[in-house]
């Protein structure tokens, strides 16, 4: 009796029964489906391939018309129609669900709902048919208009709060890392966008906020936002909580629940939803129960971050549980549990943005601290280098004057050994002070004119000054118009040349090496006729024994020296090649190495340098106005 309610659940009023998709309404009214009194076990369904049909008989008697709204079920049922006796004979219809589009409904809700009249005196039987690939709960509630509003906008303000909350702290993820790179961070913004979506359409928000109205709505994105979700938790659990992979059996077992649930969501997406996601629910209890596994076993090892995210997984596993119950018939489904879904995932959610947060910080101060040390350690060895380069200057000038002066023929011999190491060691310190300075961006770069003639003429003398031991395997081409002035620091260009060539002399004794200069005009200034912009080559070639290709990237590293730095020939710091690469970088061009490994004897790293072909390894720098280096760019001709 309408009269006597003004909001009431409707179980023990219904009638229902069970029957194949394809029997019709008159079917049913004819007996062809069995009908039972309804309970709320048999109400609670689960997933369920028949249609259901439920009966309820409503009457009013009271003296005047009632209203009242019908709601059914949860927001994802996919088709609720309502049949009413036409005054005329049959039916008059109205449907309700995923299926229909909310520009269609007589009243647009979340949960299928329906409008019903009736006059004073008037009674009237109704049937209603449910079909849906999804869990099918279907507790039914009548309520007066009012109360249907009161109800709907309680349920969207706790809705709307838990979405918000979980928006923002999907938010203040990708913030922090944006911020601090930390990838962690976007993990968890991912995890959370996949929950936020998994809510959204669970308690039907998506659908009646952002959906298109004219647009049927896709129940499939339930498992779209599952999947997203459970994805980003797995990377985010190996980003976040440290030495996870140690523990490598339990890793195989969570991978195993990764791939039963990988192909429970492919089925469910490709074949059939409704097997498809009764598998993978389950599917999702063996992944859940994997990472709990692992996080004990992390959380016993006292990880802290294991602990904190073990809290939180707590509760979802509370609640998972409930909803699983649900889902297998065993609880009714309604907007108290949506409800309850979405803020527990908004506790848990803040509770590991928190953390995650924490650690960011950490993890920044960390890294601040780091660069603070290494930045203190460049500043000592450049002032380090400065104090040690004073007292080896004045032995080295002292070594000259006692070789000039009468003195023991014995002293005399000791001397030059004496000046060759002190020469050595200021080269050394000469180094690392170079490299001290381009790490903190203290390199200065001091442009002075040179005639192109003269740059190729002193680059030719170093280098046979360091072939003068064997001059024949020394070629030096050079192109170019001689007389061409250029700006250029060229003592340090000199320098750049002087360590590829040197490279060239020690890991390559006997084999063939030279150095190619290049020099092309590459246009004429229109403001200074006279004047014109050139781009330069220098190519230090040797028929050495080449370099393996995963070795290549480290020549340019400080220090390093090769596999053969234990030969006699293989002196220095290992520093050349990496302040070579500062210089040019700073003339604004780059420095690439290019090399041919020679087949070699597996017995040792390195096999004994031998020529390999007419066509060696080749160690350039290509110098343009763009990829070449602008010799300071404008140059006279003369």
């Amino acid at each position: 009796d309408l009269s006597e309610h003004e909001r009431v659940a409707l179980t023990r009023w219904i009638q229902l029964c069970s029957a194949d998709p394809a029997l019709t309404i008159d079917q049913v009214v004819t007996g062809q489906c069995l009908l039972q009194p309804a309970t709320h076990a048999s109400l609670t369904r689960g997933f369920e391939r028949q249609t259901l049909w439920l009966r309820l008989t409503l009457e009013n008697r009271s003296t005047h018309p009632m209203e009242r709204l019908l709601t059914v079920g949860h927001p994802r049922l996919e088709r609720v129609t309502l049949y009413r006796p036409a005054s005329g004979g049959g039916w008059q219809i109205q449907q309700a669900g995923t299926s229909v589009a909310l520009s269609q409904l007589d009243h647009p809700s979340a949960t299928p709902s329906f409008t019903i009249r009736l006059d004073a005196g008037e009674r009237q039987t109704l049937w209603v048919s449910v079909w849906s690939r999804t869990v099918m709960n279907l507790d039914l509630e009548l309520a007066s208009p009012q109360q249907a509003h009161y109800r709907d906008t309680e349920i969207s303000i706790f809705q709307a709060a838990a979405m918000g909350s979980l928006l923002l702290c999907c938010i203040f993820g990708l913030g922090w890392f944006f911020t601090l790179r930390d990838r962690a961070s976007l993990y968890f913004a991912g995890y959370i966008a996949g929950e936020l979506l998994t809510e959204a359409t669970r308690t039907g928000f998506l659908r009646l906020y952002f959906w298109p109205p004219d647009k049927p709505y896709v129940v499939e994105i339930l498992t779209v936002g599952v999947l997203i979700a459970i994805g980003f938790m797995s990377v985010f659990l190996l980003a976040y909580v440290p030495h996870i992979r140690r523990y490598r059996t339990s890793l195989r077992i969570w991978a195993a629940a990764g791939l039963l649930y990988g192909g429970g969501v492919l089925w469910a997406l490709g074949v059939d939803y409704r097997s498809g996601t009764w598998f993978w629910t389950w599917a999702v209890w063996f992944l859940i129960l994997a990472i709990v596994n692992l996080l004990i076993q992390a959380a016993r090892d006292g990880i802290q971050e294991a602990k904190v995210v073990l809290g939180c997984a707590a509760l979802t596993v509370c609640f998972e549980l409930i909803r699983l119950l649900a889902i297998l018939g065993y609880l009714p489904f309604g907007h108290q549990m949506a409800i309850m879904g979405s803020w527990t995932f908004v506790l848990s959610s803040l509770i590991l943005l928190l953390n995650v947060s924490q650690r960011s910080w950490q993890l920044q101060r960390t890294l601040t601290s780091a660069e603070t040390e290494a930045e203190q350690r460049l500043r000592f060895m450049s002032s380090m280098g400065h104090e040690l380069r004073s007292p080896l200057n004045a032995i080295v000038g002292r070594t000259h004057l006692m070789e000039r002066s009468p003195g023991l023929q014995a002293e005399r011999d000791g001397l030059p050994a004496i000046r060759q190491n002190a020469q050595q060691m200021l080269s050394m310190i000469d180094e690392i002070l170079d490299y001290a300075q381009g790490k903190n961006q203290n390199l200065r770069l001091h442009f002075r004119p040179v005639t192109w003639g003269k740059l190729v003429d002193q680059m030719t003398q170093d280098a046979e000054a360091l072939a003068a031991d064997e001059p024949e395997r020394l070629t030096v081409r050079a192109e170019g118009d001689r007389q061409a002035v250029l700006l250029v620091d060229h003592r340090r260009l000199l320098q750049v040349i002087h360590n590829l060539v040197g490279n060239a002399v020690r890991h390559a004794p006997g084999a063939p090496f030279g150095l190619r200069c290049t020099l092309l005009q590459v246009s004429t200034l229109a403001q200074t006729p006279d004047s014109a912009r050139y781009q330069a080559d220098f190519e230090v070639w040797d028929a050495g024994p080449g370099i393996p290709e995963n070795d290549q990237a480290r020549v340019f590293e400080p220090f390093h020296r090769g596999p053969d730095a234990h030969l006699a020939h293989a002196s220095g710091l290992g520093m050349g090649l990496a302040i070579s690469l500062q210089l040019v970088r700073a003339m604004g061009a780059e420095l690439t190495l290019t090399s041919r490994l020679q087949t070699r004897s597996r017995a040792t790293d390195w096999a004994q340098p031998q020529p390999v072909s007419e066509d060696p390894a080749v160690l350039k720098s290509n110098l343009t106005p763009t990829d070449w280096l602008p010799v300071d760019g404008i140059v006279r001709k003369t």
